[in-house]
């Protein structure tokens, strides 16, 4: 009997070594630290846990700290014993790690924590920002309909900074169960974008769906459509209506044309990131898929439209809202989308990341450029992750030729389109 006390009601000085020689095999063992309060769990299946009972409002609490089988010493368990305490009596914040909720520990001490702020208040909160005003209402209907629907019923009312990422996961993997896998990757993008909202606002400290990228299942996009390289007419006829179109974002197309980098990435584009006299726009990190910036060098063609632009800037983007300029927000979502048709291409033609698919089948087409230097001008397409890590300025005089190539190779296409209609018209050719 004085054996099985002993097993189970021991007060020692504990350490990991001894808990380590600890092998419950009849029941599990409970061994008190000398630390008030503090004791430790053995059980048969090799789980090991530190718990800590304390006096609160006259009744006894067990609370739960972590797993010593998972990694949490003694010194750690000791030290959480200590802060809980000094949280319970002064509210001091808590900042060792352990496994008791926000919420005991509104209970032990409701005014040492701040309200509970959950995953629906940052969404409510990153709607009404400025981040979310740089989408239309029509995207952020969208957005609306996909968080409240899949989103929220399952971790709404978490506290935001409770959210793991396997909880974002579950919702992605219940998604694609359904054959909706399009959808999971734009739902954990969603996600996403309002964690790092609330890390910049420091409501949180990390962005738990960061790290699901690359371990969904492959998005299946269908190939978006591209004018054909070989149809040097059709290429040459875009690049000529839309230089002699009124249409508020033809300038947006040329410049998509001439730079072929995403249409998210030249719709948000401000003018702080341009250089127009080394010729260079430098793409901040956030606004690229993979998260690094890039540089992307100017041809003359795209320069001098930017000139020209920025005669008549009203906003801090390049291209700000057609509607209403001075509005203080960029470019619709689907300017260029809604453009092309304008000038006689229909979406089974051309799209707006088609000039991107354009741009890369003339470069290979040509045997002029090595595929180091082209994957260097596309640093983020999907599969590259190893070329994209760093871009920046690297091969920039070689890169900028081949833009400057590219450039004057559109134009050619313009100016055999001119030429075509200048003798159809009977007046032998066009200027452009």
């Amino acid at each position: 009997m004085e054996k099985q006390k002993a097993r189970y009601e021991t007060r020692v000085e504990l350490n990991d070594s001894l808990i380590k020689g600890t092998v419950a095999k009849d029941g599990v063992v409970r061994i008190s630290d000398t630390t008030k309060g503090l004791f430790v769990l053995i059980y048969p299946s090799g789980v090991i846990t530190w718990r800590m009972r304390i006096s609160f409002k006259g009744e006894k609490l067990t609370l739960t700290l972590g797993r010593f089988d998972e990694g949490y010493t003694t010194d750690m368990a000791r030290e959480a014993v200590r802060q809980v305490k000094d949280y319970i009596s002064t509210g001091k914040a808590i900042t060792a790690p352990m496994m008791i909720s926000r919420e005991k520990l509104r209970e032990l001490n409701p005014t040492g924590l701040p309200s509970k702020f959950t995953f629906e208040n940052l969404y409510v909160e990153w709607l009404k920002s400025d981040d979310a005003k740089f989408f239309d209402s029509k995207y952020l209907g969208r957005v609306e309909n996909q968080i409240k629907t899949h989103v929220l019923p399952y971790f709404g009312e978490t506290e935001a900074t409770d959210v793991t990422s396997e909880m974002i996961k579950d919702v992605a993997e219940k998604l694609q169960e359904k054959g909706k896998v399009e959808t999971s990757h734009r739902v954990v993008g969603l996600c996403s974008r309002i964690f790092k909202y609330g890390v910049s606002q420091k409501k949180i400290q990390k962005d738990p769906a960061d790290s699901l990228k690359g371990t969904l299942v492959a998005s299946k996009r269908k190939s978006m459509p591209s004018i054909k390289v070989s149809n040097e007419g059709r290429i040459g006829e875009l690049i000529y209506k839309a230089r002699n179109s009124k249409e508020p974002y033809a300038n947006m197309l040329l410049m998509l044309a001439y730079t072929f980098v995403r249409p998210g990435e030249l719709r948000m584009a401000e003018w702080e990131e341009f250089d127009l006299n080394k010729g260079l726009w430098s793409i901040p990190a956030e606004r690229m898929r993979m998260s690094q910036p890039h540089i992307v060098p100017l041809s003359n063609q795209a320069i001098v439209i930017l000139n020209e632009l920025k005669k008549k800037k009203v906003s801090r983007y390049v291209f700000p809202l057609g509607s209403n300029p001075s509005s203080g927000r960029p470019a619709d979502t689907n300017a260029i989308l809604e453009l092309l048709p304008k000038l006689g291409f229909n979406k089974e033609e051309m799209s707006a990341i088609g000039f991107r698919m354009l741009a890369k089948s003339i470069f290979e087409s040509s045997n002029q450029f090595t595929s180091a230097l082209i994957e260097k001008q596309f640093p983020h397409n999907a599969g590259n992750r190893t070329s994209s890590v760093s871009n920046n300025l690297e091969y920039i005089k070689e890169r900028k030729a081949m833009v400057q190539w590219y450039a004057d190779k559109l134009d050619s296409f313009e100016k055999g389109y001119a030429q075509k209609i200048g003798a159809s018209r009977g007046i032998g050719s066009s200027a452009m």
